[in-house]
């Protein structure tokens, strides 16, 4: 054993002796004189605690501590009492907080009879079956066969007795008419003198829970509280031989959440973020409302700025970037002319296209965008066109060009990819009498021409079209008489003249 036990001040809840150093002027109750010190972290938590009760503010003792240090109970009693007694509930208010100040009513020692091992029934509140527990302990005049139903005669007496005294300290505090109550009133009650102790259900286990302040609770299986969303864990008690360390709760009682919002407003949070859900694939708003530490409601819907919306799509394409505008064929291609250029013409001072070049770009193209998708969809081409300033913009056109006019007078789209030179994809009846090959990028990167037959097949794809008329050209004519007689494949292609959209000879 312990050479000395431990100190009673390191041990107990100092709420009240806190809130009665305030009330004879101890505003810094660590500058007291204590004989013993008492921990820090207890001092914090009944700090906190009337806080919550709206005892002190700031540090300061307001009103309603001035009140609560009257009544000779624990300042959450005190607090239940006051706000029973401001709604014209006194009597129902002094039993609960006798109930809560005693030991249970009810008896626990059942574990014989599986019978009682769970709730019978699934209700509101704990509490509210212990107050009609102590009504029929009442009118029985408290006599012992009330043991065989599980209810403690002593214990419901002691309740009964304390209760009349806090009727008769609380009829100092109002004299509001008596009102009529009902369960949402009565549950409504014990809010006021536990605030710390409210529990969020886990929605995948309806025994377990999280408080305020992050820690877990379970309900004990005889509790009837298994439908409420929230609710208040009345006698949270910790077992350190839990492995889960989670506290056991026999009552508990349910809230709404709005009344926390109606209660203490100032401990109401308020967040909205913007981010980009990647299930979804699109930016999306999410409000969340907090009671302290607790999430209360969330919504994944909630409106989007525009701008914010452009930024956080920017954000989390700029990683992106290069595949996004891979994907877009146009912009592709854009990038394939700028890189020929970079290579073929690095005289002129042409914009850098890394990844990070290209998550800037990005940036300008999200306006008015919420996904990747509508994104990859998006005219690319401008915000990379806006890259480049004059003269290169013009230069760009001149020497990358989008396409090129053939001798039939066609415009014929060239293609580019990225590495390669640009190929030309063009009926070769369009291309009569044109005897060197084009080139690009001031003559330097000669194109790659896709000779195509009638039915827009390659039949030859070259570099050097002076070479083929001289040699391929004359196989090849010979091939296509056979399969397309009505078209023109004249002997000397140099001299004839080109026919555009496959135009078929005279007969």
């Amino acid at each position: 054993m312990a050479d000395f036990e431990l100190p009673e001040v390191q041990r107990v809840d100092l709420c009240g002796t806190v809130l009665a150093l305030h009330a004879w002027g101890k505003s810094d109750v660590r500058q007291f004189g204590w004989y013993q010190a008492p921990p820090e972290e207890t001092l914090l938590a009944a700090e906190r605690l009337l806080e919550m009760l709206g005892a002190l503010e700031n540090g300061t003792l307001t009103a309603t501590g001035r009140q609560l240090i009257g009544l000779p109970v624990h300042p959450r009693l005190a607090r239940l009492l006051r706000a029973a007694a401001e709604q014209g509930l006194l009597e129902e208010g002094a039993a609960i907080a006798a109930l809560l100040s005693e030991k249970d009513i009810v008896l626990h020692d059942m574990a014989a009879d599986p019978r009682q091992r769970g709730p019978a029934t699934q209700g509101a509140s704990d509490l509210l079956i212990r107050l009609q527990l102590l009504e029929r302990a009442e009118r029985a005049r408290f006599a012992a066969y009330l043991r065989s139903d599980g209810i403690d005669p002593i214990v419901a007496r002691q309740v009964a007795r304390i209760r009349d005294e806090l009727l008769r300290l609380g009829r100092r505090l109002s004299r509001e008419p008596k009102r009529a109550p009902n369960d949402a009133m009565l549950l409504k009650l014990p809010l006021y003198a536990y605030p710390d102790r409210v529990v969020r259900r886990r929605e995948r286990d309806p025994s377990a829970g999280v408080m305020v302040g992050g820690g877990g609770v379970r309900l004990a299986p005889e509790s009837v509280v298994r439908q409420p969303e929230f609710y208040l864990a009345l006698d949270a008690r910790h077992d350190q031989r839990s492995t889960a360390r989670e506290a056991l709760v026999r009552i508990a009682s349910g809230i709404e959440p709005q009344w926390l919002e109606e209660l203490f407003l100032r401990a109401i949070r308020r967040e909205r973020t913007v981010l980009y859900d990647e299930e979804r694939d699109r930016v999306v708003g999410r409000g969340a409302i907090y009671y302290r530490d607790l999430l209360l409601r969330e919504d994944s819907d909630a409106p989007v700025d525009p701008e914010q919306a452009a930024r956080v799509l920017a954000e989390a394409a700029r990683p992106r970037a290069a595949a996004i505008f891979e994907s877009n064929e146009e912009a592709r291609e854009w990038i394939a002319r700028l890189a020929l250029l970079r290579k073929h013409m690095p005289e002129h001072p042409w914009p850098g296209m890394t990844p990070d070049d290209l998550g800037d770009v990005l940036e300008s193209a999200t306006r008015g965008k919420r996904s990747i998708q509508e994104l990859r969809r998006a005219d690319l081409v401008s915000p990379l066109r806006s890259r480049l300033e004059y003269p290169l913009d013009r230069l760009f056109d001149q020497h990358a060009p989008a396409n090129i006019v053939v001798p039939s007078g066609s415009r014929i789209r060239l293609s580019y990819t990225k590495g390669e030179r640009p190929a030309l994809a063009v009926r070769l009846q369009e291309i009569f009498g044109w005897t060197d090959t084009p080139s690009i990028a001031a003559g330097r990167v000669p194109v790659v021409l896709h000779l195509l037959a009638p039915n827009f097949r390659p039949v030859q794809i070259t570099d050097d079209l002076r070479s083929f008329w001289s040699t391929t050209y004359f196989q090849v004519r010979k091939d296509l008489r056979v399969r397309y007689p009505k078209h023109s494949w004249p002997e000397d292609p140099l001299t004839a003249t080109p026919q555009a959209k496959g135009g078929r000879k005279r007969a």
